[in-house]
């Protein structure tokens, strides 16, 4: 939550000083002015030269300002490192039966109900290039 220091109208709609706003970041990172068919999956709006052109907070997974999540480097380096390691040994798709996931917004976006994925190794992967222990 956050809360106005003074009154403010946003999109026709006027807050008065102290009143207390919540951030969906949901709503912010699915605006097509931002982000050309947001409910297309397309990793490549992430690249570099496309989040340059963006506005600020126009994607804040960690919040931003003052109260930005002091670790948000650190996880987006380590789910960076984390996926890249999976997926260069292993093939993940939704499990027999899994129908499609359903989203619900909350205080963040989760799935409705469970989420059941099929791991299994990838093709390419000879026993001499897996030397991860986990993954041979």
């Amino acid at each position: 939550m956050r809360q106005a220091l003074a009154d403010v109208e946003i999109a026709g709609y006027t807050l008065s000083r102290n009143s207390l706003v919540q951030l969906f970041p949901y709503i912010c990172q699915h605006d097509p002015r931002w982000f050309p068919e947001p409910k297309r999956f397309d990793p490549d709006r992430f690249l570099p030269e496309h989040q340059q052109a963006l506005p600020p907070f126009a994607y804040f997974p960690f919040g931003g300002g003052p109260r930005v999540c002091v670790g948000n480097a650190f996880a987006m380096m380590e789910m960076t490192l984390v996926a890249a390691t999976l997926l260069q040994h292993l093939k993940v798709e939704p499990a027999t039966g899994q129908g499609e996931v359903q989203a619900v917004a909350q205080m963040s976006l989760r799935p409705k109900g469970e989420v059941r994925l099929r791991w299994t190794r990838r093709e390419t992967c000879a026993a001499a290039t897996c030397t991860s222990p986990a993954l041979v």
